[in-house]
This record gives C-alpha cells, sequence and structure tokens, in this order.
C-alpha cells in the first residue's frame, strides 16, 4: 500500500465523525477537537496512563481515535454516546465554546481527567499546563502577525519560559481578541528563544549569548532573537540614549540541554472557527512509509463536520454530514517564503488560505 492510498482512505464523504444537533448542543468543536487530535498526532493514543474514567477513555480509544487513525467513519450513534457520558462529568461546561478560555477547559478535562496524561508543557515558574493561550499582538508593518511571534511576545509579556522541549505544544490563538484579523500558522515553530536552558547566539557579533533585553524586544519589533547579547555587544548597544534605562535579563547557562536536542517544533493541525462551526487541517496519520517525511507530506486533510445536513424526516434526530477533503500543497502556502509573499500583497493568498488566516483558532505542534 503507498501513501496515496493511506491517504485516500481518509477521503471523501462520511469520512471522519458525525455529530448530532440537538439544542443546547449546535457546535462541533468535541467532533473537531477530537478528529485532530487522533488523525495527526499521538497525544490520545497512551494507554498506559490510568485514567479517573477509565470507561470514558477506553471508549475514547476503541470506539473514536483508532477507528479515525485507520480511516473509518465514527457515526452519530458512536459520537451521542461519548458525549453523553462526557455532559455527565463535565458539568455543563462543554458547550457552546465561544472563547479561548472554554476550549482550554475541555481539552484539560480530555488530557488531564479522561486521559490522564502529564502535562504538555512546562514552565520556568513551576506552572505547567495542558495548553497555552497566546495574546494579541498586531504588527503594523505586515497587517498581520506570525504563530511564532505570538509565541514569543507571550513568553516575553508573561516572563515565562519552557523548562524543556515539549512533546507536544497545543496553542489557542487569540482569536476572539483579534476579530477579523489574520493569523499565520507557521509550518515550524523555533522554541531556542523561549526555553529557560538553551545556546542563544549573539545578535549583533554572533558569539554566545548571556543577555536578553525585552525593552529592545519591544522597541525594535524583530524576533526575540534580536534581543540576546553577549556581554560586550549588550554593553555597546546600551550606551545608546534611548536605551539607557533598559534593563537586560542573564540569561540561564546551558546545563540542561544536550547539543543534539532540536528545538523546532513541526505543524501537525490546525483548528478553525466559523460561527458555531469548528473544521481542521491537518497531516495525514504516520504510517511506515511516510513517518520520516511527515513534516514536509504535500497533501493534508481538510475535515468538515458539517459539509452537509441529514434530516431524518418524520423524527427528532438531524445529523451532519461529514467530509474529509484532500488539501495539496499546504506546506508551500504555510512556508515563510509564502508569509513574506502575503505580507507585501494580500491578494496573492488563494481564498482557501486567506479563510484559513481568518478562522484559525488552535494550533497543535509536535516533536516529529
Amino acid at each position: 500500500m503507498n501513501d496515496t492510498t493511506d491517504v485516500s482512505l481518509h477521503v471523501g464523504l462520511w469520512k471522519g465523525i458525525a455529530g448530532t444537533v440537538s439544542p443546547g448542543s449546535n457546535s462541533n468543536f468535541v467532533e473537531a477537537v477530537l478528529f485532530l487530535l487522533s488523525v495527526s498526532t499521538d497525544i490520545l493514543c497512551d494507554t498506559d496512563q490510568e485514567s479517573s474514567y477509565p470507561t470514558l477513555k477506553s471508549y475514547l480509544m476503541e470506539h473514536i481515535t483508532l477507528p479515525l487513525r485507520s480511516g473509518r467513519f465514527i457515526d452519530v450513534d458512536v459520537m451521542k454516546k461519548w458525549r453523553q457520558d462526557l455532559n455527565e462529568i463535565s458539568t455543563g461546561q462543554l458547550l457552546p465554546v465561544s472563547s479561548g478560555r472554554e476550549m482550554q477547559k475541555f481539552l484539560t478535562l480530555l488530557l488531564q481527567h479522561i486521559c490522564n496524561l502529564h502535562p504538555l508543557h512546562e514552565f520556568n515558574n513551576l506552572k505547567a499546563d495542558y495548553t497555552m493561550t497566546l495574546f494579541a499582538h498586531k504588527d503594523a508593518r505586515v497587517g498581520f502577525p506570525t504563530v511564532q511571534k505570538l509565541l514569543e511576545k507571550t513568553c516575553i509579556q508573561e516572563k515565562v519560559k519552557f523548562n524543556k522541549v515539549p512533546d507536544n505544544l497545543i496553542l489557542i490563538l487569540p482569536r476572539w481578541s483579534l476579530g477579523e484579523e489574520k493569523i499565520f500558522p507557521n509550518l515550524h515553530i523555533d522554541l531556542t528563544d523561549v526555553l529557560e536552558y538553551a545556546k542563544r547566539v549573539c545578535h549583533m557579533c554572533g558569539d554566545q549569548a548571556v543577555f536578553e533585553c525585552p525593552e529592545c524586544y519591544e522597541q525594535e519589533h524583530t524576533d526575540l532573537s534580536s534581543a540576546a547579547f553577549c556581554q560586550p555587544c549588550s554593553q555597546t548597544i546600551h550606551k545608546h540614549s534611548k536605551r539607557l534605562k533598559h534593563m537586560p535579563v542573564e540569561l540561564k547557562m546551558v546545563t540542561q540541554l544536550g547539543d543534539e536536542e532540536s528545538s523546532i517544533l513541526i505543524l501537525k493541525g490546525i483548528l478553525c472557527v466559523q460561527g458555531s462551526n469548528y473544521t481542521t487541517l491537518s497531516q495525514p496519520p504516520r504510517t511506515s512509509r511516510n513517518s520520516l517525511h511527515n513534516s514536509t507530506l504535500p497533501n493534508w486533510l481538510s475535515f468538515n463536520p458539517r459539509a452537509a445536513t441529514n434530516d431524518f424526516t418524520g423524527t427528532e434526530s438531524v445529523s451532519h454530514i461529514p467530509e474529509v477533503m484532500l488539501v495539496e500543497s499546504v506546506p508551500n502556502w504555510l512556508s515563510m517564503d509564502a508569509y513574506d509573499c502575503m505580507a507585501k500583497d494580500i491578494n496573492t493568498i488563494p481564498d482557501n488560505i486567506r479563510q484559513l488566516l481568518h478562522s484559525c483558532c488552535m494550533c497543535v505542534y509536535s516533536k516529529s
């Protein structure tokens, strides 16, 4: 079986997850998130951890996650049962999902309480969490920010850094803060400058950096790497009248990270929202053939739980017909070269990519 055949198993109408429509439950957020995490990551595949809700976890694995990874369709009855059990433990906090805070609550419920996973992210302020919510930040020079830029800005404002490179990183984007503003989901993000222990390079001379200046970063509005300096360069640059009041922060010496560990994470999937309809764009599941090149697979999967509506006449049951489509050349459109072109001329963005930039509300990154 070749890679094309593998991906084709996931494509078509009646693929993915079918959700029901009932009063007070008009969002398909749960279906979209489960598809994204099941198909494009291994986050939900950890069966070793004991769960506070073992029945929910085993049902999720056996009837939703594993079937999705093999391209099978999850019908209405399966999701209805899981949702009912989920509602019993969620105290009514699941729907409607209309803010990043509500997304965070559900993901914490899913990953911490149902799957009993350790927190995905550990920070130098002794906090650990399953998601990270990014702050809104507008860059007047280009009109819309990248996820990399939002991540750096958030770490500077919160005065936090990662203790180590996480295996998986779930970033909730400031969609509700930015309104209709666009956000560019980087194909790769580099955590070097937001790690507590990392070898930083002086922006001026290229030697090892020992200081970081938050004020320089805020003043220049460039990448966080431009705020790292060795001691001589830090002294020189802060003699300027505009920088006399800056307070550079001494960087931690590298003692915990090995030279071989990469700080680059790969985009695995994107969650988008328009009204109450959530869709996803994600990499296909890894196979024995594509696992070594998964970061550059050209064709991704677009999942729409509401591609059509199936109204069963004479009954109160209404379901949506889901569809999974193949989207070609995604890495090309999410490259930094493409971003530079978009920033210069917004008309270079195809309609589907423009819609993605306007509606993306969560990104999932992984080491591999």
